[in-house]
């Protein structure tokens, strides 16, 4: 098997597109945008889990948990908040991404220098917390198939957080950005393509006349 980029697979946005519901769980900002267009694209639901959290030390020295929640964002093309909406993606932190893709060993003050920031998502590997929020996401596959969850009031369906610390689970605000290209325009919904995702680096798309 040959291992290669997803933003520069031809292979990989083919069988995207073969699917009824993406899965996403990937850790960087790139992909994360290359799924939801394809999910606009093709008219697909994307449900994407991802972590937060920070590492803190206490008086004595000792490390604990700070903070840390899983994330649960279900986009469905024609209803909810895309991901730039929800915050969970924004184009700052996808151009730091192409940098430090091109520049690996750029320092955190380069970084600052250029007016770039790394992705708000970043959380220590804690095995338990990575399959929790991975189970909340299937579950919100089986809700999709078959809807069986009754939400209180001030979660949203397409987004919710789990603290895996004060064990609560929480919202954020809607923008409700009517101009949005994704969400708030639907100017991407079935969009027709010249190349795989109208992205020259990815061929032609494979269609049947």
């Amino acid at each position: 098997m040959t291992r290669s980029l997803i933003d520069e697979s031809p292979e990989a946005i083919d069988a995207i597109a073969s699917a009824d519901v993406v899965l996403g769980c990937t850790d960087d900002q790139i992909g994360r945008e290359l799924l939801q267009n394809a999910v606009y694209y093709y008219m697909q639901a994307l449900i994407d889990v991802g972590l937060g959290g920070d590492l803190d030390e206490d008086g004595e020295g000792n490390p604990y948990l700070r903070y840390h929640f899983g994330r649960v964002s279900t986009i469905l093309p024609e209803s909810g908040e895309c991901l730039f909406c929800q915050d969970v993606i924004s184009e700052l932190w996808i151009r730091t991404e192409h940098e430090l893709r091109a520049n690996p060993d750029m320092s955190d003050d380069e970084i600052k220098t250029k007016y770039l920031e790394k992705s708000g998502e970043n959380a220590p590997g804690v095995g338990p917390f990575t399959s929790a929020t991975a189970d909340y996401g299937l579950a919100g596959l089986f809700d999709l198939l078959r809807p069986f969850r009754v939400f209180p009031d001030e979660l949203r369906r397409d987004q919710y957080f789990i603290d895996f610390v004060y064990m609560t689970l929480s919202s954020r605000e809607y923008k409700n950005n009517g101009e949005c290209p994704y969400c708030g325009k639907h100017t991407l919904i079935a969009k027709k393509e010249s190349y795989r995702l109208n992205r020259p680096i990815l061929g032609k798309p494979n269609v049947i006349d």
